[in-house]
């Protein structure tokens, strides 16, 4: 059988425990299975590091005099957008709309964005649309657009000083937080205040005293549409539909023309209008309607006469005055056909035939009389 031998840990020269001895020199030590630590030195205690200046510690908010190293290159930090202002024209006169067209221009999205309209000494600036958010590409690089449309309207002639539009507003905090933390990847949405480069100066003509009202425009027509397809009886109503367009003026800038279909033959009413207003598809100019209805009741039987009705305006684009009007009244196509566009016969016209029968028929008298005196006098 065999035997266990027991024997001493110690006498192979190490620990298998914890135990105290006392050396012959009275060092205390104690004995662990990796080896012997000294025991009689006292631990030493943890001492921070002094504060630094500014009681600034890593991840604290920099305080007052502390460096802030510049944004890398290709980093997020948002740049305050830029002004852009465009008026349509070259030419102007007194009491015009003129498109006043502002782009506000960044490179991310914008929170909050209000404009600051400027005062304006001899003329009125109002909003008609906007802000309008399109996107563009510049040098390969994306870019936001949020376009203003202002109507701007000289009240003098002369020169007239516009002041820079301004913007205040506020970036779009849009960056995504870094993944696995709560941490945002850029910095919070910060607010700016920006202005057009510089000022404007137009040179505004004078109005015409000969055009009243006064209508400078681009462009104007008239429609009318009698609904009459024979001649009525005394009584019977009659509708009247007259329309104005015009390139240049809002719809209710436009007159009214119900002075000048008064007759004396009907007794006309006005029963509805309605004005449109929009902006042409080029962008350079307001554009508008007025659109009148009437109900006219003839006194007398038979087809109905409108009188001639006429409407002057400027035309800023040639620097001459024009008209705009109905090209003929019912009742008279075949007086009408020599009239030039836009003139009109009034209600007291008179057809060229009537007025040259007589004159034929003296002239045929006074020759039948010399032809059959003739032969007697030989």
């Amino acid at each position: 059988m065999a035997s266990v031998i027991s024997t001493p840990a110690h006498a192979f020269g190490f620990s298998t425990g914890n135990s105290t001895q006392t050396p012959k020199d009275n060092r205390v030590t104690t004995n662990r299975p990796w080896g012997n630590i000294e025991g009689s030195r006292p631990a030493q205690q943890y001492q921070a590091p002094p504060p630094p200046p500014n009681n600034y510690y890593p991840g604290s908010v920099l305080g007052p005099g502390w460096y802030t190293a510049p944004p890398a290159a290709g980093s997020t930090t948002a740049s305050d957008p830029v002004v852009e202002v465009d008026i349509a024209g070259s030419v102007f006169y007194e009491q015009q709309n003129i498109v006043y067209t502002v782009r506000v221009v960044s490179d991310g999205n914008l929170k909050s964005l209000t404009p600051e309209l400027p005062r304006i000494e001899g003329a009125v600036l109002e909003q008609v649309n906007g802000p309008v958010a399109t996107t563009r590409r510049s040098s390969n690089k994306r870019q936001i657009v949020n376009t203003y449309l202002y109507r701007l309207m000289p009240l003098r002639s002369g020169e007239i000083i516009i002041p820079a539009i301004s913007f205040a507003g506020t970036h779009a905090d849009s960056s995504p937080l870094n993944r696995g933390s709560r941490i945002p990847a850029a910095t919070p949405a910060s607010s700016f205040n920006i202005a057009a480069d510089a000022t404007r100066t137009l040179q505004v003509r004078p109005a015409d005293p000969a055009i009243t009202p006064w209508l400078p425009l681009h462009d104007l027509k008239l429609d009318t549409d009698l609904q009459q397809d024979k001649p009525v009886k005394a009584g019977e109503p009659v509708t009247l539909v007259v329309e104005l367009k015009a390139e240049g003026a809002l719809g209710n800038q436009l007159p009214s023309l119900a002075r000048q279909l008064e007759s004396k033959h009907y007794r006309i009413y006005r029963d509805t209008t309605s004005t449109t207003n929009g902006l042409s598809a080029n962008g350079r100019y307001l554009t508008g309607t007025r659109k009148e209805t009437y109900t006219i009741i003839p006194l007398v039987g038979g087809w109905i006469r409108l009188p001639e009705v006429t409407v002057a305006w400027w035309d800023v684009d040639s620097d001459s005055a024009r008209h705009a009007g109905v090209p003929f009244s019912r009742g008279d196509t075949a007086a009408s056909a020599g009239l030039q566009a836009g003139q009109a016969p009034d209600e007291h016209s008179v057809s060229p035939a009537y007025f040259w029968a007589p004159m034929i028929i003296a002239l045929s008298l006074i020759a039948g009389f010399w032809l059959g005196a003739w032969p007697r006098t030989r």
